[in-house]
């Protein structure tokens, strides 16, 4: 982010290591010094006296020679990123001075209007250099302008002053201009860039990592923080930018207000906004920054609304991405883990055994009868059962335990560290409770449960357990069988 910013700004870095120092920096001179020929062009169209045209021709060819050495020196440093040499800098410079008075001296005509003109370069530095590039650049316009006014006799103390407070004058205002104009540019660009990662972030903590750096260039914040608040009130930062070690977050804002999604206040020294939710908790984000004094109420809460944008849509977007997720692995009508959720929970389950040699079982359930229930009394009335079902199996288990609905009215129960006994046992107490859901008649189950074997693939353990389903099934049903 901070990379976009400086290339999007034409930062000028001061440092010849660099190649795009080299690049930059010759490209930056070769426009201040082409500047200069305007001014020339002025000068052709002023009135001529006799006898100094050779002067003229002389610094035009001067002129010539040099921009062309320039425009050489200019692709050495593209195609090969060659460091300009301080050296022919400085004679290029020299040259284009000379050239200029030269043809100045060629010339007769209004020097205050070349004054003027040779302000260009000046205005070229002001728009694309660093302060540095610019104070060499209109540096270069006072020394070319002082040269016309000696050339043409007008130079006094007073003039030279006020040429140089115009031209000081109009560079500063120029430059301020295009802080304004590159500074929108680029915070308009920043938005987008982080709107872009907000919608394609799936990890909440990491998109907001992503966007904490624009977060503070949007606000101006010198510290910035994400904050969680939880239903008591209780505060704690999430992340923090650009020392996550900072404090100070916790001292002027009554976080309580962030469970209201509208809240927003602003002090002294910075602001806070609620910036939507995270794992069920409210999540505040926290500036620290002076107000400008001029600066309004409104204007500090647009800042600080703009900001949290990039922020509420991650969130939401995240928050559904996980609900989504939930809903993939979730059986509505039960609200247990569906088969989907069954072959990952049992491929951990699985590994898990055989890497302690400790037991696994698994167990398969059916609904008996379910068909001619749903037929006598409903399929609304079937639904019923089957809730009451998973919600008898979520109460009586383990936490451990993975109960799931398998299909229909097919449950599928993961038991770890459990053996066949154990699972039997579990299975038995379950049918017992099973008896007891209200419903328009009784309700029973059979079962059949598969102990994992050394070297056996899940397939085949839930084959066996559903084998001893089957078996449970032809006995009589409203019964366990081991497999």
């Amino acid at each position: 982010m901070a990379e976009l910013r400086r290339k999007l700004t034409l930062d000028f870095i001061g440092d010849p290591s660099d190649q795009g120092y080299s690049t930059r920096a010759f490209v930056i001179m070769l426009l201040t010094l082409g500047t200069a020929l305007p001014a020339l062009a002025c000068v052709m169209l002023l009135p001529e006296e006799p006898g100094r045209g050779a002067w003229r021709a002389l610094g035009l060819v001067i002129l010539g020679l040099t921009l062309l050495a320039s425009g050489q020196r200019a692709k050495l440093v593209y195609e090969h990123s060659v460091t300009p040499s301080p050296l022919r800098t400085t004679l290029m410079n020299l040259l284009i001075v000379l050239a200029v008075g030269l043809t100045i001296g060629g010339t007769g005509g209004d020097e205050q209007l070349l004054v003027f003109v040779v302000l260009l370069p000046g205005l070229v530095g002001a728009v694309i250099g660093n302060v540095v590039m610019m104070a060499y650049c209109l540096g270069l316009c006072l020394l070319l302008s002082v040269g016309i006014l000696v050339e043409g006799g007008t130079a006094s103390g007073p003039s030279v002053l006020v040429t140089a407070i115009l031209f000081v004058g109009i560079t500063l205002v120029v430059r301020n201009i295009t802080l304004v104009g590159l500074n929108g540019f680029t915070m308009a660009l920043t938005l987008t860039h982080m709107m872009e990662t907000s919608g394609s972030s799936e990890d909440p903590i990491d998109g907001l990592n992503r966007i904490l750096d624009g977060l503070a260039f949007t606000t101006g914040a010198s510290q910035i923080w994400l904050v969680a608040v939880d239903h008591d009130g209780k505060v704690e930062p999430v992340l923090a930018y650009p020392d996550p070690e900072a404090k100070g977050w916790d001292e002027e804002f009554d976080f309580r207000g962030a469970l209201d999604d509208a809240w927003v206040v602003t002090s002294r020294n910075g602001g806070a906004i609620s910036a939507g939710q995270l794992g069920g908790k409210a999540i505040a984000l926290v500036v620290r920054r002076r107000w400008e004094r001029i600066m309004s109420p409104d204007v500090r809460t647009t800042l600080l609304g703009r900001a949290a944008t990039p922020v509420r849509l991650l969130l939401e977007r995240t928050s559904l991405i996980e609900r989504l997720r939930l809903l993939s692995t979730i059986d509505e009508l039960t609200g247990l883990p569906n088969r989907r959720e069954l072959m990952d929970r049992l491929r951990v389950a699985v590994a898990g055994a055989n890497r302690t040699g400790t037991p696994l079982c698994v167990a398969m359930l059916d609904l008996d009868h379910f068909k001619d229930y749903n037929d006598s009394f409903g399929h609304l009335a079937g639904d019923e059962v089957l809730r009451s079902m998973g919600a008898l199996l979520s109460a009586r288990l383990r936490v451990t335990d993975v109960p799931t609905r398998y299909g229909g009215e097919e449950f599928a129960i993961v038991l770890p560290n459990t053996d066949t006994g154990g699972a039997t046992s579990l299975l038995t107490d379950l049918l017992d409770s099973v008896r007891g859901i209200s419903a328009q008649r009784q309700v029973t189950f059979s079962a059949g449960v598969a102990e994992l074997s050394g070297g056996e693939s899940i397939d085949e353990l839930l084959h066996r357990a559903d084998v001893a389903l089957y078996a449970a099934k032809r006995s009589g049903r409203q019964r366990v069988e081991r497999a």
